[in-house]
Order: structure tokens, then C-alpha cells, then sequence
């Protein structure tokens, strides 16, 4: 399966400023093992081990894809690009849902179902 989200994968920890995110996935992927944690998938997420220090994004986020045989999958990390806190954006196949504090990525973007769609 290709990913084509434009979160950031990186399983080690940096000193500086930026954003810490919890970074993972709730389903295995060859290519990102480490990240891999079946407790991802949980509102509320708050795994500490699988973290990430980006010093290059003040965004974290969370795309929760629609997709639910077997399972909700959940990725959670840092955003390349800076977005607005409680922004969501919306796919065919997923929501992604941004914050801009630390760790507050833990959550499963249900704000975003409240949200006036124009």
C-alpha cells in the first residue's frame, strides 16, 4: 500500500523548538515498522515512546481514513506544511485533522463531523 500523506515519519527524537507529535500508525507498514502501534487507532492516543521532535513544523496531525475492515486506520505525526489549529481537510478516502501544541494530536478528529461544509 503507497502512502501519499504529506505527515512526517521519523521515529527519533531531536532538542529544539518546533512541534513534538505522536507519530504512528495502527497498521503495519513494511517500510515504517517502528512506528507501527496497535493503540494508535484509540481516541485519546498517549503513547509517549512513539513520539516525534520536528524542528522544521509547528503543526501536528491526525488522518483517520474511512476505511473500516478489519479496522479504523490512524496515522498520527507532524505536517509538512503549518495549518490552522482544528483545521480539517477531507479526501474520498480519509479526514486529516491539524493542532498547533504539543502532543495534541490525540484525538480522532471528531471536531471535523461539527464543521459547516460548504
Amino acid at each position: 500500500m503507497m502512502l501519499t500523506s504529506a505527515f512526517v515519519f521519523v521515529a527519533f527524537l531531536e532538542l529544539g523548538s518546533g512541534i513534538s507529535c505522536y507519530s504512528c500508525v495502527n497498521w503495519y507498514i513494511d517500510f515504517v515498522p517502528a512506528l507501527y502501534d496497535p493503540e494508535c487507532g484509540v481516541d485519546g492516543y498517549d503513547n509517549h515512546i512513539n513520539t516525534i521532535d520536528d524542528l522544521n513544523s509547528n503543526t501536528c496531525a491526525t488522518e483517520v481514513f474511512f476505511q473500516t475492515n478489519p479496522y479504523r486506520r490512524v496515522l498520527r505525526g507532524s505536517n509538512i506544511e503549518d495549518q490552522p489549529e482544528e483545521e480539517c481537510t477531507f479526501t474520498a478516502r480519509s479526514v486529516s485533522c491539524y493542532c498547533n501544541t504539543d502532543y495534541c494530536n490525540s484525538g480522532l478528529c471528531s471536531h471535523c463531523y461539527n464543521q459547516t461544509l460548504i
